[in-house]
This record gives C-alpha cells, structure tokens and sequence, in this order.
C-alpha cells in the first residue's frame, strides 16, 4: 500500500491545506491517482461478507470516501496558488 509521508504528522505546526497536498503528492503522485483508489475502495466494499460491519458503518465509510474524491477533483482557486 502506499505509505504515509514523513512529514505526516507535523500537522499542527503546518497549513491544513498544504500538509494535506504535501501528503497526496508524496504518496499517491497526483490527486485523481488518490481519487481512482479511493473510488477502487468504494467499489470494493461491494463485496464485503456479510456481517462484517453494520451497513450504517460501511455507508458511513463511503460517504466519507465520496466526500474526499469530490474535494480532490475540485478545481484549485488561483489565488490560493500565490
């Protein structure tokens, strides 16, 4: 699987926003390659076994899933880029 970045847990001294694209670049490459794992990890919980988790955990899971695919594809505003 892909590691965590070194500097992961450094998040209190540094930008929320920046430790988080810092942390995607570091193990993923890109954005939309964490967004196609994700979404492979969404799919994947198709075939879960039955009684594995309760379903209001795995549609809570999703969700969360879904959440952060749909804020990785978000365009990124040009002033935060200065």
């Amino acid at each position: 699987m892909h590691p965590l970045p070194k500097n992961a847990f450094l998040a209190p001294i540094m930008e929320k926003d920046e430790t988080f694209k810092e942390w995607v670049e570091d193990g993923y490459g890109s954005p939309e390659k964490l967004a196609q794992i994700l979404e492979l990890g969404i799919f994947m919980l198709f075939f879960l076994e039955e009684d594995t988790f309760s379903r209001r955990e795995v549609q809570d899971v999703v969700e969360a899933m879904k959440g952060i695919v749909g804020e990785l594809r978000k365009p990124i505003a040009v002033d935060k880029l200065q």
